[in-house]
C-alpha cells in the first residue's frame, strides 16, 4: 500500500506543540558538549600523527588512516549542526566558528552545504530534494550498480554540479558580519595551512596519503553509505516509497562509530525536530518510541547486504 507523503515537521508538531516547555528545553544549547567534542577529535589527529611521526611503520599509518577519517567524518556531522545553527545560541558565531574550525579544514563549502541542506528538510521524500538521487533506487537497481554507488564515485558529478550551480539569494546564503569571509577563500586557505604543517611532520605525500585519502575512504565513503540507508525503501518505482521515508537506525557500538558518530543514527529525530541540537536526539527517540510513522532499523550494513541480496527489483504497475 502507498502511504501518503507527509512533512516530517509536521508530524513533529503533533507530538510536540510548538513553544512548549519540553521542547525548548530540547531546544537548548549546550555549547561545552559540543566543543569538547570538537576537541576530542582535533586532539585524536594530533595524536595520530604524533605517532606516526614518532614511529613510523604500516601499523601506526594504518591506525592513523583510519582514526584521522573517523575523526574527519566527526567533524564534517557537527558541519550539519552547524546548517541547523545548533553550535550556539547567536547566529554569527555560530556560523564563524563552523566555518573556519569546521567547514574549511574539510573542504566543505559552508553557504552551499547549508542551502542544499536544508532543501533537503524542506522537500524531503519529493522529487525536488536536492539529496534524492541519495536514496533513490530507479539507477541502483543493479548489483553492479549499488556497488559504484557505494564507491562514492557516482556522487561526485553531483557534487561538482552542485559547486558551479548559483543558488538563489537567501537569508541562509548571505554573508554575516564576524564570519571575515565565505566563498572558497577560507577552504583554500586551511587547506594551504594543513598542507604545510603535514609537510613538517611528515614526508612528502602525507597531506595526501593522511588527509585527503582519509576524508575520502573513512568520511565520504560512509557518508554515502548512510544518506542512502536512512531514506531508501526497496521498493520501485520510487514515488511509492515517498510515504515510508522516514527512518531512524540502532546500530551497535562499532557500526555506529564508523558511519554515523555523534548520534546521526537518530535521523527519524533529527527529521522531524531539525532544530534540536544532536545530543538531545535521544530524549526525542523516547518520546516518539513506537509512532507508526517512524521504522527502526538495527543496521545500515544489513540494509545494504539485504539490498544487494533482492537486487533487481521488481517494478509495481500503478
Amino acid at each position: 500500500m502507498t502511504l501518503p507523503v507527509r512533512h516530517p515537521e509536521a508530524i513533529g508538531r503533533e507530538i510536540l506543540a510548538p513553544g512548549s516547555a519540553e521542547l525548548r528545553a530540547l531546544l537548548e544549547r549546550r555549547p561545552a558538549r559540543m566543543l569538547r567534542d570538537v576537541a576530542i577529535s582535533w586532539s585524536l589527529i594530533a595524536a595520530a600523527l604524533a605517532l606516526v611521526a614518532s614511529r613510523p611503520a604500516l601499523w601506526s599509518f594504518a591506525l592513523a588512516f583510519v582514526v584521522i577519517g573517523n575523526c574527519q567524518y566527526a567533524l564534517s556531522i557537527l558541519t550539519h549542526e552547524g546548517n541547523h545553527a545548533s553550535l550556539f545560541r547567536r547566529r554569527q558565531l555560530n556560523d564563524a566558528f563552523c566555518l573556519w574550525v569546521l567547514c574549511a579544514p574539510l573542504g566543505v563549502d559552508f553557504d552551499g552545504e547549508r542551502h542544499n541542506h536544508l532543501e533537503h528538510h524542506r522537500l524531503f521524500a519529493t522529487p525536488g530534494d536536492p539529496d534524492r538521487y541519495l536514496y533513490q533506487l530507479a539507477d541502483k537497481n543493479a548489483r553492479a550498480r549499488l556497488l559504484l554507488f557505494l564507491t562514492g564515485l557516482t556522487s561526485l558529478p553531483h557534487i561538482l554540479a552542485k559547486a558551479r550551480r548559483k543558488r538563489p539569494p537567501s537569508a541562509d546564503a548571505r554573508p554575516r558580519p564576524g564570519v571575515l569571509s565565505r566563498g572558497r577563500r577560507p577552504t583554500l586557505l586551511a587547506q594551504i595551512v594543513i598542507c604545510l604543517l603535514f609537510c613538517w611532520i611528515l614526508p612528502l605525500g602525507g597531506y595526501v596519503a593522511l588527509w585527503l585519502a582519509p576524508l575520502y575512504v573513512m568520511a565520504f565513503v560512509p557518508h554515502k553509505i548512510r544518506m542512502l540507508c536512512e531514506h531508501a525503501q526497496m521498493v520501485l518505482p520510487d514515488e511509492a516509497a515517498d510515504g515510508r521515508r522516514l527512518l531512524t537506525f540502532r546500530p551497535g557500538l562499532i557500526e555506529r562509530q564508523l558511519l554515523a558518530p555523534l548520534g546521526l543514527s537518530y535521523h527519524a529525530e533529527h527529521h522531524l525536530f531539525p532544530s534540536v541540537p544532536y545530543y538531545a536526539l535521544p530524549e526525542v527517540a523516547r518520546l516518539i518510541q513506537g509512532n507508526v510513522a517512524v521504522e527502526e532499523r538495527r543496521s545500515y550494513l544489513g540494509f545494504v547486504v539485504e539490498c544487494l541480496r533482492r537486487l533487481p527489483l521488481p517494478i509495481r504497475e500503478p
